[in-house]
């Protein structure tokens, strides 16, 4: 389908009309999607975007204008048509076509054109995906490896028998390769649960060696952190390009979502187990670690806290985690770039100074 596109101007569709001087031009789209994480102050573009909400307001003076909130796989962006666009499908695509202008010192997606649009074959450009989604598939494979090996040297061979139970399920594991961890930008694309499990994962593991963790709680360590928040598969999710929280995320929580998977390992385990060896020993292994997993995301008012050194260790790794990754996502995502700090963000409670 082709599209009527202006730039620079505006050419009194249906939707409404605003004068400005300039040359009014027209063309069909072809070409690449323009990301809209790409645009720049200046830039005009023109394309396919998926429609979140929009709004119809009205400013000082009376004049009816809507705000859009498109996406595509770059993120979120707020745009401004000056006019009604009659019909708009929240939740659907809509072609648009504008320019990015600056106002207060931040960019400002001034819209000159809008209206449905089909629905695209391809979803590649806007769902997005975390980078490098093979090498973290890699990265997590070394670590199963590791971690057998670890709980051999350490008798502890449950622990890894109980991470295998999970992630030798091929269904979990396709899943685990496709959902978001969160809904923010950083991990709120496919991949993104990987991606915060392998880096929790190695950070817990390196804090292990730095503060001397004895070869048990080692083999701990690195099985509860591998462990300690899957529950985000059944967490997240995609409504279309958007990472949503699902039902039972929303009822239950990534913590007792991860509960139920890892108990239930156990217990798979612990029956089998009980078939070949007499008498296993392995009840305070389980317990610390289905301890690590209660405790990973731990706040003030649970009741649950970290109470054993592993735990202690993959808690506070997930904690930095989650507080520098929300900092790099303000800073990356923050709409006024010329000022010194970034707008306030709630999960660290401060700004960020840029410099």
């Amino acid at each position: 389908m082709a599209y009527s596109v202006v730039i620079d101007g505006y050419n009194g569709t249906k939707q409404g009309s605003r004068k400005s001087e300039g040359k009014v031009m027209t063309k069909a789209v072809t070409g690449v999607h323009q990301q809209l994480g790409s645009l720049k102050v200046g830039d005009n573009f023109s394309g396919v975007y998926y429609l979140e909400t929009s709004h119809v307001r009205k400013t000082v003076n009376g004049k009816d204008f809507t705000d859009l909130a498109l996406r595509d796989k770059s993120g979120k962006r707020m745009a401004k048509f000056w006019g009604v666009v009659p019909g708009l499908k929240n939740g659907g695509y809509v072609f648009v076509a504008g320019k990015v202008d600056e106002y207060m010192g931040a960019p400002s997606f001034v819209l000159a054109n809008a209206e449905n649009a089909d629905e695209p074959a391809d979803k590649a450009d806007y769902q997005p995906v975390y980078a490098d989604i093979d090498s973290l598939a890699d990265r997590l494979d070394v670590l199963r490896v590791n971690l057998k090996d670890a709980c051999k040297v350490a008798k502890m061979e449950i622990v890894g028998e109980v991470v295998e139970s999970v992630y030798a399920n091929g269904a979990f594991f396709n899943k685990l390769m496709s959902v978001p961890g969160s809904i923010a930008p950083h991990y709120g694309c496919a991949g993104g649960l990987l991606a915060n499990i392998v880096r929790s994962c190695e950070v817990s593991i390196k804090l292990a060696e730095t503060y001397k963790l004895d070869p048990t709680e080692a083999v701990l360590v690195q099985g509860g952190a591998m462990l300690a928040i899957i529950g985000g598969v059944d967490a997240y999710g995609f409504q279309d390009c958007i990472p949503v929280v699902t039902t039972n995320g929303t009822l239950l929580g990534v913590s007792g979502l991860t509960m139920i998977r890892v108990a239930t390992a156990a217990k798979r385990v612990a029956a089998e187990r009980a078939k070949t060896v007499k008498d296993p020993a392995d009840g305070p292994a389980v317990a610390r670690l289905l301890h690590i997993v209660s405790s990973a995301l731990a706040t003030e008012t649970e009741r649950v806290q970290p109470m054993t050194k592993e735990a202690m260790v993959v808690f506070n790794a997930l904690r930095m985690d989650r507080e520098l990754v929300s900092a790099i996502d303000v800073i990356a995502n923050d709409q006024n770039p010329e000022q010194e700090f970034t707008a306030y963000d709630p999960t660290t409670q401060r700004r960020y100074f840029r410099g």
